[in-house]
């Protein structure tokens, strides 16, 4: 039988999504939408403890399915705790799990903590990247996507002549990209492909602030193979090059393979420049990707 999917008018009837999964969870108390999983699913947090996506079409349901066989894998190979994914069928297809507790972490986080917790949370990142890592050869089984990495999606100078033109950012902004475009290089010649989870980030953190550590990590829908690199990339995007940089030492510490920092840092504003510029060409919300890309040039 051919999948069904949700409209968007039918996911914002939080009382349809109700009826739906009700005969799995019993009793719906209370059941919210949960914005950051948009780009992939329609998603909800239900009765405060458990996550419900629909996957929005064909495309997205492979990604939700492959989550769930890659979460199958992973299961007791992480020190950290990631989430137990179940997936339902009635009418429609949609995956269920248990959320895990904690709150988003932040830069701001970070430097409230003491140096012992800061070391904690650098050693908690840098090994859950290294034990994915580790896990490549079994994965290969499964259909995860090659991902392109840094200078695979799009080349420097169309990015530097998108921006020049672009009318938003102010004179001084465009010389600094300029610059950067015009000085940019990729040094990092490794051939390597690993497993990886390559999205983390506050959102997908989940923190104790109690206790002062990370619970979990979750969301491992971007996962796949790519340049180990890629998985600092991305985790340096939202995160202060201080973090960054204690998260490279412990990875050297447990694996014995050294990463520089500073073309980690220009990787990630590459990206940041890539990702704006295609948000603004499809007309999406800017204002969170424009102050990404302000903290970083002027940091």
């Amino acid at each position: 039988m051919k999948d069904r999917f949700i409209t968007e008018k039918q996911s914002r009837d939080v009382d349809f999504i109700a009826d739906i999964i009700k005969p799995i969870l019993g009793k719906i108390h209370n059941i919210q939408t949960c914005m950051a999983e948009a780009c992939n699913s329609y998603a909800y947090l239900v009765n405060g403890n458990f996550i419900v996506k629909f996957a929005k079409d064909d495309e997205k349901l492979k990604k939700l399915l492959l989550e769930r066989d890659v979460l199958s894998l992973l299961k007791g190979k992480t020190t950290l705790k990631i989430p137990e994914f179940n997936i339902f069928k009635n009418i429609f297809t949609f995956s269920i799990h248990e959320i895990i507790k904690g709150e988003t972490f932040l830069n701001r986080h970070y430097q409230c903590l003491s140096d012992i917790d800061k070391d904690k949370f650098c050693q908690d990142i840098a090994l859950f990247m290294y034990e994915l890592h580790l896990e490549t050869h079994r994965m290969k089984n499964l259909n995860i996507p090659t991902l392109k990495g840094v200078t695979g999606i799009y080349p420097i100078e169309k990015i530097k002549t998108f921006f020049t033109s672009y009318a938003n950012i102010s004179p001084d902004e465009k010389r600094l990209i300029r610059n950067f475009c015009d000085k940019y290089t990729n040094t990092d010649k490794r051939s390597i492909r690993v497993f990886g989870h390559f999205d983390i980030q506050p959102k997908n953190i989940a923190f104790d602030f109690v206790q002062n550590k990370i619970n979990g990590i979750f969301d491992f829908g971007d996962c796949g193979f790519c340049n180990p690199a890629y998985d600092f990339t991305q985790f340096a995007i939202r995160y202060k090059p201080e973090i960054i940089h204690n998260v490279l030492k412990y990875y050297k510490m447990i694996s014995g393979i050294d990463f520089n920092l500073e073309q980690i840092l220009k990787d990630s504003l590459y990206r940041i420049l890539y990702c704006l510029m295609r948000d603004i060409e499809a007309n999406r919300p800017i204002n969170k990707g424009l102050e990404t890309l302000r903290e970083k040039i002027y940091s």
